[in-house]
């Protein structure tokens, strides 16, 4: 699996008060096929702190499809891509400050 195109990323929060999260998209090539990603990192609720792999990865053109279901294809292991992405995440290396 090769990944490019990495995106800077952005950051969003839930509501005024909510939790803060942080979105990607990148390009990946699997089995010849290539696709549009988005990643989404999540705070890690049990120690406080940003860790792999609390990052949740869809595939674009499914979703603009209305394709959410795992069951349906649209579901890829956060693990499997978090050792890469996470040098391009910066959320866990501030301090987040509302």
């Amino acid at each position: 699996m090769k990944l490019s195109n990495i995106s800077k990323p952005a950051w969003h929060r839930n509501g005024s008060g909510g939790e803060y999260f942080e979105v990607i998209t990148f390009d990946m090539a699997e089995d010849s096929q290539p696709r549009k990603m988005v990643a989404i990192r999540f705070k890690d609720d049990q120690n406080d702190e940003w860790v792999s792999p609390r990052i949740a990865v869809l595939d674009v053109a499914m979703l603009a499809q209305g394709i959410i279901e795992m069951g349906e294809g649209n579901a890829w292991r956060g693990d499997r891509f978090s050792d890469e992405l996470d040098s391009f995440f910066t959320i866990n290396k501030k301090e987040v400050t509302a």
